[in-house]
């Protein structure tokens, strides 16, 4: 919640191949044409997203699924889990819990970029239209008690603890932290198996199609702000030992050249099959490049896989015709496989 997830989603939603849109809640109190209420009755959510999201030809559909500050039952985390199949991506969304907290007292609202990218979702194209943002002379200004922020709070991490939980057996699971999204955005399109290098998406980074929120000085939501600031700091704490593992974090986002450089590293030292790995996760975000596929299909070789091979070597040689070590591999891969 309040994550910068809408700001995510439509940056994704804009890119060519992509639709994203709406708003997955699971059980709230109240609904608007935004969101897709889910329950411990939903059944197949692959399913309701189809019908709420309408008929596309993206190679990428999805939704953002939005936790409010109420605790999840055990049950209903496990109901939760269940709908959420292992062959979808998921994309982590965290931030500081002290920004999310102020922006639930400051309200919704997201302004549309008039010099961005056109907002093509059409759910929330619909609620930024609408939506009425609040300015610092219409803002009423409250105490807040140091133990229900506390709890609040700890709300947010056990929501963000049982998202977490869903990298168990789990490939497509990657944790992006919100103040990260524009740096890493190209490598995340990556992580989606899209163009990391289109035009498109340099398009979205430097010109998005939200902006944020003018800002208010905090002190203008909490009247006593400063008490409240070593609650913020402690559950902080928290917050980057349980989740912010920037080591997890950078295997997920390395550069291609990265995995190029460790599968060769690999395969050096014979991890044929950590080589594939790596060269494929490459080949994700690589422009066309026929060394990739001269690399992965020795792999392949390495591995006995000469079907494999025989299909990177006919897909080098469709970029680079006349590489003579790419023939010599290729005739090699037919005849183990005759």
């Amino acid at each position: 919640m309040r994550s910068g997830s809408t700001l995510l989603e439509t940056m994704l939603g804009s890119l060519p191949g992509v639709h994203a849109d709406k708003e997955i809640k699971w059980r709230p109190k109240s609904t608007t044409s935004l969101h897709i209420p889910i329950s411990e009755t939903t059944t197949d959510l692959a399913s309701l997203l189809d019908q709420e999201l309408g008929s596309t030809d993206a190679e990428l559909v999805g939704s953002k699924l939005v936790l409010d500050p109420v605790a999840l039952s055990q049950d209903d985390g496990a109901r939760l889990r269940e709908l959420i199949t292992p062959d979808w991506f998921v994309i982590h969304l965290t931030r500081s819990y002290r920004d999310v907290y102020l922006s639930g007292c400051r309200g919704v609202g997201h302004l549309r970029n008039e010099r961005g990218v056109p907002l093509r979702s059409s759910a929330i194209s619909e609620a930024v239209a609408t939506a009425v943002v609040g300015d610092e002379a219409s803002i009423a200004c409250k105490y807040v008690d140091r133990i229900a922020c506390f709890r609040e709070l700890q709300l947010y991490l056990e929501n963000d603890l049982w998202i977490a939980g869903l990298a168990t057996n789990r490939k497509r699971y990657l944790l992006l932290d919100y103040k990260d999204i524009f740096s890493y955005f190209r490598r995340l399109t990556a992580f989606l198996r899209l163009d990391a290098f289109a035009p498109e998406v340099d398009r979205v980074v430097d010109a998005p199609p939200l902006k944020k929120l003018p800002g208010i000085s905090p002190d203008r939501l909490i009247a006593n702000i400063s008490d409240l600031e070593g609650v913020f700091q402690s559950v902080e704490r928290l917050r980057e030992l349980l989740l912010l593992d920037r080591a997890v974090l950078s295997e997920f986002l390395l550069s291609w050249e990265a995995y190029q450089e460790r599968g060769t590293s690999r395969a050096s030292e014979g991890d044929y099959s950590g080589a594939v790995s790596d060269y494929t996760a490459a080949l994700n975000g690589a422009p066309p490049n026929p060394a990739l596929l001269f690399l992965r299909g020795s792999a392949w070789l390495q591995i006995g896989d000469s079907v494999a091979a025989a299909k990177d070597f006919e897909a080098a040689l469709q970029l680079d015709p006349d590489n003579a070590p790419v023939q010599s591999l290729l005739a090699q891969a037919r005849a183990e496989r005759a």
